[in-house]
């Protein structure tokens, strides 16, 4: 019997299925939302430019999520880094009774 099982792979191709659902939905939303004129200085901002700016109303809070969101998509489309199969080495922990969910910790280290 290999590493990973037939059940495995229906699982993945489950998981993957849910993935690819998700993405278009986020993409349908974010069409709906302006790209950010301030979309550079947000994705390099660290966490406390980013409270500042929101609690001065520079920045609003979906302005920011939206432009990390697209970012988020992007690096998956040219990475594939949101994935369920065996492709990438990752350190992972499923844990399938949350709520409405199934999640997945995977820690990457990068050398």
């Amino acid at each position: 019997m290999g590493l990973f099982t037939s059940s495995y792979e229906a699982v993945r191709d489950q998981k993957q299925a849910e993935r690819n659902t998700a993405i278009e939905k986020a993409e349908g939303v974010l069409s709906t939302i302006p790209t950010s004129p301030n979309a550079d200085e947000i994705l390099k901002a660290p966490a406390e430019v980013i409270a500042a700016k929101i609690r001065a109303k520079d920045w609003s809070s979906t302005e920011v999520v939206a432009t990390f969101s697209r970012r988020c998509i992007e690096t998956h489309n040219d990475t594939n880094c949101l994935t369920e199969g065996p492709s990438l080495p990752p350190t992972f922990r499923h844990f399938p009774h949350f709520r409405h969910s199934f999640l997945s910790v995977v820690l990457f280290v990068w050398y």
